[in-house]
């Protein structure tokens, strides 16, 4: 499901200091997608967008692409990010490019498609992201509103306004499934008449 917080926890692990490695790639993949196109992201996310690299890239044919990839991983340890992959095809036209060197290297692969995530790899860990429970939901909030304090509950709302903050944390795990800008009109609209009543 979009909205979890799948590519938030992918770019955490991605700018986390404390994993060592030489190279880090990121590229989003998404629904509609071209292999070439992707392979050369993944280069340019390495070696730069320097305009002689642009033009050797642009001229080299898929397999090609391939190859340089490879080539250009071989030696290193390597955290290449996969975001948003809609179909199992997409990943594997990617990682016939991406070596296994045995050397620590990982790739990170988000997908919001549960066959996608079980047919990517008999070695791999596949982690599902879950809804935060009420009490998560409300300490978040809460942390969210006042950051800087260590405030809760009472003291950060009226009685009404907690009220109706508590109202909307446990109603949240609903807002992932809204789908358009009318579902999202009505909870404006709703919100909007529970704060012009309580003032």
């Amino acid at each position: 499901m979009g909205g979890l917080g799948k590519t938030t926890l992918a770019r955490n692990l991605y700018n986390s200091p404390s994993l060592s490695f030489h190279t880090r790639a990121w590229i989003c993949v998404s629904q509609q997608y071209s292999t070439p196109d992707l392979l050369q992201s993944i280069i340019k996310s390495i070696k730069g967008h320097s305009e002689e690299m642009l033009k050797l890239i642009k001229e080299m044919s898929e397999r090609d692409l391939v190859t340089y990839l490879r080539d250009l991983l071989k030696e290193r340890k390597y955290l290449v990010v996969v975001d948003d992959v809609w179909h199992r095809e997409a990943w594997e036209s990617l990682k016939r490019a991406l070596p296994d060197n045995n050397n620590g290297s990982r790739v990170i692969l988000t997908t919001r498609k549960e066959e996608v995530a079980e047919r990517v790899d008999d070695k791999g860990f596949s982690h599902k992201l879950r809804f935060l429970n009420n009490e998560e939901s409300w300490d978040l909030l809460c942390k969210k509103l006042r950051p800087e304090k260590k405030m809760v509950g009472a003291e950060l709302f009226s009685p009404s306004m907690e009220r109706l903050a508590k109202e909307m944390v446990e109603k949240c795990r609903g807002f992932s499934y809204r789908k358009g800008v009318d579902e999202w009109q009505k909870v404006k609209t709703h919100l909007w008449q529970h704060m012009k009543n309580d003032c």
